[in-house]
C-alpha cells in the first residue's frame, strides 16, 4: 500500500499558542508520522512575520499564510481557493481543513480531485453555552447556517467524541465520521513518573503527606477556576492537607482569583507557568487532575488534552458527567478517576472519601495503578484511533463533491 500523503490547513486563532488547539493537532500530526504518512501542514497566521517558536523546526513541513485584512477577503473564496490549489499541487491522497464552520466552508473546494475531511474539535452550540450574549445572538446562527451549507461539502470528518460525530452527521446525513479523543505520544516509564514526582513535589515545596488537585492548561470559561477552589475548600473544611496546582500559562487570570480569597486558602494554591514540554512531568507531582464541567452541549462534545496529560503519568482525574465521554471511561476503569455530580466544586461527604481514597498509595499501589491506567490509554491512543483514518485517506478514489457554492 502506497503511503498516505495528507496535507492539513488549519485557520484557528489557537495556533498562536503552544497549548490546546496547537497540542491537539501536532500529537495527531505524529501519530499520522507514525503510520507512515507524509504531513504538511498549511497554517492561516494574522502576521507571518511573527510565526511562534512552536511551529518552526518540527517533524514535518509547515507553510504560513498570511490571514486576509480586510473582512471581504478574510471571508472570501479567492484567498482560501489559493491554500487549496497550493495544497492540491502536492498530489495529496486526503486534505484536512481545521476551522470554524463559517470558515471550513471556504475550503471546500477539491471537488472530487482528493479526499477531504472536515476537522471538528467542538460543538457549534459552544456560542450558546459560552461568551457574551451579542456573540451567541449574532455568530451562533452564521456558525448553524455555515454548518448546514458546508458540511455535506467534505467526504469525512475527524471528531473527538461520538456526541460530536452524531452532531456533524445531524448537519450532513451520511458524513462518514472517525472518532479520534485527544491523545498524545508522550509514553513515560513508571521509573520516570517516580522521579518526576519526587523532583517536583520538593521544587513546589509540596509535603510528603498533601494531597494535590492539579489543572493544566488555560483558564476559559469553560475551565474556570472557582469550582477548583471550591473543591480545594471542600478537601480542607474536612481536615485534608490539600493543595492546588494551577499549571496555567494564564497567570494574571490566577492572580485575579487568588487575590479576592482569603490567605488560609490563597497560601494553598500554587500557580505557575511551565514550558509544554514540562507540563505533564508537573503534574507527575500531583494526585488528581481536575476537569470539572458542566452539562451542555459543548463540554458533551470534548475530549479534553489534559485528560491524556493526566493519565499519561498515571494521574487520576475528577470530572463530572458533563464531560460524557471522559465520565464514561473513568465509569469503566474506577483507577482512572472519580465522576462527582457537581462542576461547581460541591463534594458530599461520600464524594470526598472517594476522592481521598484515591491518595495515600503506596509505591507499588501507585505503579500498579499506573499499568491499568496504560491500558485505558491504549483504547484511545492513536496508535488504536487513526488507525481507520488512514486506511480511509489509502482507498482508491474519493466521492465526487457535492452541495451548493
Amino acid at each position: 500500500m502506497a503511503v498516505p500523503r495528507l496535507v492539513v490547513i488549519t485557520y484557528r486563532e489557537g495556533l498562536r499558542e503552544a497549548e490546546g488547539e496547537w497540542n491537539l493537532i501536532h500529537s495527531r500530526n505524529l501519530g499520522l508520522l507514525s503510520y507512515g504518512c507524509q504531513v504538511t501542514m498549511f497554517c492561516v497566521l494574522p502576521d507571518p512575520n511573527r510565526v511562534p517558536q512552536h511551529l518552526l523546526g518540527k517533524d514535518y513541513p509547515i507553510r504560513i499564510y498570511a490571514r486576509p485584512t480586510t473582512l471581504r477577503a478574510r471571508y472570501g473564496r479567492r484567498f482560501a481557493a489559493q491554500v487549496v490549489t497550493d495544497a492540491l499541487a502536492t498530489n495529496p491522497d486526503g486534505v484536512l481543513v481545521s476551522a470554524a464552520p463559517h470558515r471550513a466552508g471556504l475550503f471546500g473546494h477539491a471537488l472530487g480531485r482528493t479526499r477531504l475531511v472536515l476537522d471538528i474539535h467542538g460543538s457549534v452550540r459552544e456560542l450558546v453555552n459560552y461568551g457574551p450574549l451579542g456573540r451567541r445572538l449574532v455568530r451562533f446562527p452564521v456558525w448553524g447556517f455555515s454548518a448546514w451549507r458546508w458540511y455535506r461539502r467534505f467526504d469525512a470528518a475527524l471528531v473527538v467524541t461520538e456526541y460530536l460525530a452524531k452532531e456533524c452527521r445531524f448537519f450532513a446525513p451520511g458524513l462518514r465520521t472517525f472518532v479520534v479523543p485527544c491523545a498524545s505520544i508522550y509514553q513515560p516509564e513508571w521509573s520516570e513518573v517516580y522521579e518526576h514526582r519526587r523532583t517536583w513535589r520538593r521544587r513546589l515545596g509540596i509535603g510528603d503527606s498533601e494531597v494535590v488537585l492539579a489543572h493544566s492548561g488555560g483558564l476559559s470559561a469553560w475551565q474556570e477556576p472557582s469550582p477548583m477552589v471550591r473543591m480545594l475548600k471542600a478537601l480542607l473544611d474536612r481536615g485534608a492537607g490539600a493543595r492546588l496546582l494551577l499549571a496555567t500559562r494564564k497567570l494574571d487570570l490566577a492572580a485575579s482569583l487568588t487575590a479576592r480569597l482569603p490567605e488560609s486558602i490563597r497560601d494553598r494554591i500554587i500557580a505557575r507557568k511551565f514550558e509544554n514540554n514540562l507540563q505533564c512531568e508537573v503534574l507527575a507531582a500531583a494526585d488528581l487532575g481536575l476537569l470539572l464541567r458542566a452539562d451542555n452541549a459543548t463540554n458533551r462534545a470534548a475530549f479534553p488534552n489534559k485528560v491524556d496529560e493526566c493519565w499519561s503519568v498515571g494521574l487520576p482525574v475528577i470530572t463530572t458527567p458533563g464531560l460524557r465521554a471522559v465520565a464514561e471511561l473513568v465509569r469503566s476503569c474506577p483507577e482512572a478517576g472519580v465522576v462527582v455530580h457537581s462542576a461547581d466544586g460541591a463534594l458530599s461527604d461520600d464524594e470526598v472519601q472517594r476522592v481521598l481514597g484515591m491518595v495515600g498509595l503506596s509505591e507499588l499501589e501507585r505503579r500498579q495503578r499506573f499499568d491499568r491506567i496504560r491500558v485505558l490509554r491504549d483504547d484511545i491512543s492513536f496508535a488504536k484511533t487513526l488507525k481507520p483514518f488512514v486506511s480511509f485517506l489509502a482507498e482508491a478514489t474519493p466521492r465526487a463533491h457535492f452541495g451548493g457554492a
